[in-house]
């Protein structure tokens, strides 16, 4: 049997199938993206109606852990997303800040933060 010949119908059936395959990955961000809200704003729904928390002092605990460890990744993405979507609507934008420099901003700002808790005994690392 020729390979060439299957290695053809191959390539040809994953060209077929592309557009597929994109529309779904991207049919399942739009869920995701569109299910985070929703989600949040169900489980304030829930504490007001029975006035229990969402989460447990451990589990807020180790949001607050979480969120200033990634704090700085995430402003930093955020940046890069915001200077492309700009330069979408305008190719002549140019992003006075460097990516890498909100990132040491935003670190230098968590350190800061986590600095003044414990200086000031603001207890909001306590359990």
């Amino acid at each position: 049997m020729d390979n060439r010949k299957m290695n053809q119908l191959a390539d040809d059936v994953h060209l077929i199938a592309v557009p597929f395959r994109w529309v779904g990955e991207t049919l399942k961000l739009l869920f995701f993206i569109l299910a985070l809200p929703v989600v949040f704003v169900l489980s304030v729904i829930y504490w007001l109606i029975t006035g229990t928390p969402i989460m447990s002092p451990d589990e807020v605990w180790l949001t607050k852990i979480l969120l200033t460890i990634f704090s700085p990744f995430i402003a930093t993405v955020i940046c890069i997303f915001h200077k492309h979507w700009r330069r979408m609507r305008n190719p002549e934008y140019r992003n006075p800040i460097p990516a890498p420099v909100v990132f040491v901003i935003t670190f230098v700002l968590v350190l800061a933060f986590v600095k003044c808790n414990f200086y000031f005994g603001w207890d909001f690392y306590s359990r």
